[in-house]
């Protein structure tokens, strides 16, 4: 039907393979099915399957082979490859299986592939009539079911192996693994399962490299006693192992360097690409592979040397500040890490992946309790990891100059890393130019932006402080105008009777008591609406404030404290009559430029998530992730157009003497319409 339908595109594996690119609807219903049968699925597939989703079950397997390869009692081995193993699952026989297996699964996977689906590639239509679309969220789980029954009828005593989709490993002594391989390569064809024997290796010790020869001569099977890539990782002696990664290393280098001429021109994605995804290959190298941290100096240096340079625009970074980019950005940093400095990875995946291992190694079918043990010890690792993460930013803040202390502390605040964080979607108005990205990272760490003017049009010298509270040319109104209507836009969603600057009702008669209060006829706040806190009909009032923490009146006080004034001010100007007169409610959201709110403003936010995500039946966390993000932006933004702005008076338009036209119409001849 054209609901499994798919258009195919090659991927370069090496060598062609198909890649089927279904209807989004499938996509989202396949997923949703998959989020539903996890555990289920896990639970048929057992622990030597590790393809179905487990935690960390790559680098469970990678632990628990390498571990086995370290016993005294295994010779060595054995690494086997399939052909096309996805395309040639027997598929008859999977769907039989899995009804079985997994009940809960076998619907789906029955509707979509017990007809021959039609696959689209360059204007032609193919059939699809054995195995599983790779590119079908459910393909991987199907595969996982569909390989399970081998894996039990293959196993044999004195062999321990394990399975990560198509690549098979299995240790042991000698003869016992080449009684698995001959029963693989026998039985494997029934299930589809089909060994490729010239990219299969047998890695063994050194002293029983003559004896595996021997034992595997006629299989086509080759062999070694260094070692071989083994998912992703390596597995074999110290000195192949070391000369592994640095092969990667230097792979890994050209592909900085490339990033940093790309950052030259696209710094926002540059740093996306780095932190959301250069960076991912590194650390499966640090978490599978000890030792690793000290061979990554390469990288640290075409991080200090060239990309960093690039992406930020400044010549150099010092030490310090080489170790504040290191941190989280919730700590003030960028993420952009030092991999030298991550040792402990290895030690954490191994704690991580240890119930999954040890099942593993006794070769037991069934996964027990080990992913509650799994989640446990997930979440104990996250709790030391943050608070390491905490104690490290602390220390470091400690040893920072001034400038640098003020500038992490605001750039920890909740809300002011959300742009760092973000992807750049330029839909969402998250992607920034390379100007606008430099700008905004010498805005959060406090250092000097290129090209900027000696003198402000208002006469005084021009510094980034003056920037972000000089009002000549409304540029600071406008940052005040833009968290205004972004505040009346998301009110717009949950609340009704939502407008921008409300007239407050004039004083008949009432006296109010606070200092200070305003008592103009005209009075205005920023945003009105009505049933934000729960009445329909009861109305709220928000005043928005944008200060400078780093102006002369700030810059002496504590973070807090800034927002306490602010909110002070505004409480004593509105909020009396705003409840005796208006019986309403008042909240001033009170902001700093550099993306920090108030306590007020926090609780606003909070609120308005949580109305938010009632409405659209999503998730508070996304939603108040989203909220903060575009608020971020909108500040962001503002800031810099305070930094760039021309301040002109130029674009204003002036009265048009229409004497002066009439006489030069008359004196040029120029006849009216």
């Amino acid at each position: 039907t054209a609901s499994t339908a798919s258009r195919l595109v090659p991927l370069d594996k090496p060598g062609m393979r198909p890649i089927g690119i279904s209807e989004i609807a499938r996509r989202i219903i396949s997923k949703a099915i998959l989020r539903v049968t996890k555990s289920d699925i896990q639970s048929a597939v057992g622990s030597l399957q590790l393809c179905a989703g487990q935690d960390a079950g790559v680098e469970a397997a990678v632990h628990a082979m390498r571990m086995i390869f370290e016993s005294e009692s295994t010779d060595g081995v054995l690494l086997v490859d399939a052909s096309n193993a996805f395309n040639s699952l027997n598929r008859a026989a999977t769907l039989h299986n899995v009804q079985i297996l997994c009940p809960c699964l076998a619907p789906a996977l029955t509707n979509i592939y017990r007809k021959n689906a039609e696959l689209f590639v360059a204007g032609e239509t193919i059939l699809s009539q054995e195995g599983t679309t790779q590119g079908d969220p459910l393909a991987m789980a199907m595969y996982a079911l569909g390989v399970t029954p081998l894996i039990q009828a293959v196993s044999i005593p004195d062999t321990q192996q394990l399975w990560f989709a198509d690549d098979a490993t299995a240790g042991g002594r000698l003869h016992p693994l080449r009684t698995w391989w001959d029963k693989l390569a026998d039985v494997g064809p029934a299930y589809g399962y089909h060994v490729n024997n010239s990219k299969t290796w047998l890695v063994v010790k050194a002293e029983h490299l003559s004896e595996a020869e021997r034992i595997f001569d006629g299989t086509g099977v080759r062999v070694t006693c260094t070692g071989k890539r083994h998912l992703g990782a390596a597995l074999g002696t110290g000195t192949f192992i070391k000369e592994y990664v640095q092969e990667k290393v230097v792979m890994w280098k050209a592909e900085l360097d490339k990033l940093a001429s790309i950052a030259k021109s696209e710094p926002h994605a540059a740093f996306a690409a780095f932190t959301h995804g250069l960076i991912g290959h590194w650390m499966y190298f640090l978490r599978t592979i000890e030792g690793t941290a000290p061979l990554l100096q390469p990288l640290e240096d075409s991080i200090r040397q060239h990309f960093l340079p690039a992406l930020t625009g400044q010549s150099g970074v010092s030490d310090l500040e080489r170790e504040l980019l290191a941190l989280p950005a919730r700590h003030g940093g960028l993420g952009l890490v030092n991999p030298t400095t991550m040792s402990e990875e290895h030690t954490l995946s191994r704690r991580l992946t240890a119930p999954l291992t040890v099942i593993i190694i006794l070769q037991r079918d069934d996964i027990g309790d080990s992913r509650q043990q799994q989640q446990s010890i997930k979440s104990s690792l996250r709790t030391e990891r943050r608070k390491r993460q905490e104690e490290a930013a602390a220390e470091l803040k400690t040893r920072l100059p001034q400038h640098l202390q003020r500038a992490a502390e605001l750039a920890s605040e909740k809300g002011a890393y959300s742009w760092v964080t973000a992807l750049p979607f330029a839909a969402h108005g998250f992607a920034l130019h390379k100007s606008a990205f430099r700008d905004a990272l010498c805005l959060r760490y406090n250092w000097t932006p290129a090209d900027l003017p000696r003198v402000c049009v208002c006469g005084a010298v021009f510094t980034t402080d003056h920037a972000l509270s000089c009002p000549t040319g409304g540029v600071t109104i406008i940052r005040h105008n833009e968290v205004r209507d972004l505040t009346a836009s998301l009110l717009t969603e949950v609340c009704h009777d939502v407008c921008i600057e409300p007239r407050l009702q004039p004083l008949s008669g009432e006296t109010l008591s606070t200092r200070n209060a305003t008592t103009e006829d005209n009075a205005r706040l920023d945003v009105a609406a009505s049933g934000f806190w729960g009445g329909r009909f009861e109305r709220a009032f928000f005043d928005v404030r944008v200060f400078n923490p780093y102006a002369p009146s700030n810059r002496t006080l504590q973070t807090a404290a800034c927002y306490r004034r602010h909110e002070r001010e505004k409480r004593r100007k509105y909020e009396e009559r705003i409840r005796e007169v208006e019986h309403a409610s008042f909240v001033p959201l009170v902001l700093s430029c550099t993306g920090g709110a108030g306590p007020c403003a926090t609780n606003f936010l909070q609120r308005l998530a949580a109305l938010q995500a009632e409405k659209h039946h999503s998730t508070y966390s996304m939603v108040m992730e989203l909220l903060r993000c575009r608020l971020s932006f909108a500040l962001l933004r503002s800031a810099i157009t305070c930094l760039r702005s021309a301040r002109s008076s130029f674009h204003r338009p002036g009265r048009i003497d229409m004497s002066a036209v009439d006489l030069a119409m008359s004196e040029g001849r120029v006849e009216r319409d």
